[in-house]
């Protein structure tokens, strides 16, 4: 959400940008006791956080100048067994078998609808291929019936916060967060994503692992700001327009050990580039084709 203050009326005009940033709501506020105390809220800068504009006009975005302590977090995971899933996803459970392939840790079929655990036990992917006529949901039907389907088999493993919806597929993603900074897997262990046909999931992914106890938490330095905005001018030149979003999130990094494994929850920049969040690796090459002084 962002807030723009109007001197010459005293009015606070909000703007909310859609989750794809297809469109955006924007409200005027014209109580000038609210106006007068935001702005003294504002000057004094007394608990806020100073933030940059990347980008211009409707393209542009907004990252924290000098982001607040952060820090790296260790903790021990619990493996989801893939027999609650099969109790829940299949209609008939008694007719599913099991199999082993190269591909998958395990794999679970009826015939007809599949289950793979991928991963070595990390992910499981279930894909249910029955032909239907696809009909549009709306948003609010999606968005229930994919809750309902999640606390059927109490997969909510954590923060989730809705990412995306696609009502054209009948689509839905939900993220992890921790701390209210959202968490990022380049193997989609931060993600849940369902797809719908009629009234029944056509495909479902998620992770298999549940964040645990706490075991360390040290204060990590990361980049300013300003840093990032440099270093993204450097690597990717003229490309920086293109640029989609900027912002502070969590690498999800699994640490495979003897006889347990960890999830390390490590502080970093992402951006997104062409539709998708990457995590910003500061140790890559400057942009090849920028000339040097």
């Amino acid at each position: 959400m962002y807030m723009t203050l109007n001197a010459d009326a005293s009015t606070i005009t909000l703007q909310i940008p859609a989750l794809n940033g297809s469109k955006t709501a924007q409200a005027v506020i014209t109580d000038s006791v609210i106006y007068e105390n935001l702005r003294q809220l504002i000057a004094s800068r007394e608990g806020l956080t100073e933030f940059l504009q990347v980008g211009e006009g409707q393209q542009a975005f907004y990252i924290p100048s000098k982001p607040t302590n952060q820090y790296k977090y260790l903790f021990t995971i619990q493996k989801i067994s893939p027999n609650l899933l099969v109790e829940t996803l299949f209609k008939n459970p008694d007719t599913v078998s099991r199999s082993n392939t190269e591909l998958s840790s395990a794999n679970y079929s009826n015939g007809i609808s599949e289950l793979r655990v991928e991963q070595n036990g990390r992910r499981m992917d279930y894909y249910n291929p029955i032909p239907k006529v696809l009909s549009n949901f709306g948003f609010m039907n999606l968005l229930e019936k994919s809750v309902d389907e999640i606390n059927e088999h109490n997969g909510w493993t954590g923060d989730y916060k809705l990412m995306s919806a696609d009502l054209a597929t009948n689509s839905i993603t939900y993220q992890m967060h921790y701390n209210g900074y959202p968490v990022y897997n380049q193997f989609g262990l931060s993600l849940m994503e369902m797809q719908f046909r009629e009234q029944e999931i056509f495909s479902y992914k998620r992770s298999l692992l549940r964040i645990r106890n706490e075991l360390e938490k040290e204060q990590w330095d990361i980049p300013s700001g300003e840093a990032v905005i440099s270093h993204l001018e450097d690597r990717l030149g003229e490309g920086i327009k293109n640029l989609q979003g900027i912002q502070l999130g969590y690498q999800y990094n699994y640490k495979e050990n003897d006889p347990n494994d960890y999830v390390e929850l490590e502080p970093s920049w992402f951006m997104k580039l062409n539709g998708s969040w990457q995590r910003i690796n500061f140790e890559e090459r400057l942009n090849p084709q920028k000339k040097e002084d």
